[in-house]
């Protein structure tokens, strides 16, 4: 957590970025499947930013948030 909302705005959503997968643990290519948003007050008490970038991992298809992924 901590990525700040205006950092997930400019993420290049257009590129494959390479990580390791937290939910199946290979080194895979992750597409981007889009923006989850949260209204402001659910963000603040969850602790998370108002706009989650999403990723699928190519390897077992699995969607994971930004936060989980270190590119």
């Amino acid at each position: 957590m901590g990525t700040s909302t205006a950092r997930q705005n400019k993420v290049n959503t257009d590129k494959i970025h390479e990580a390791t997968c937290p939910s199946c643990g290979r080194l895979a290519k992750f597409d981007f499947a889009g923006q989850q948003r949260w209204p402001p007050r659910v963000a603040q008490r969850a602790g998370i930013p108002e706009v989650v970038n999403l990723w699928h991992c190519g390897a077992c298809k699995s969607t994971i948030s930004e936060q989980s992924l270190s590119f």
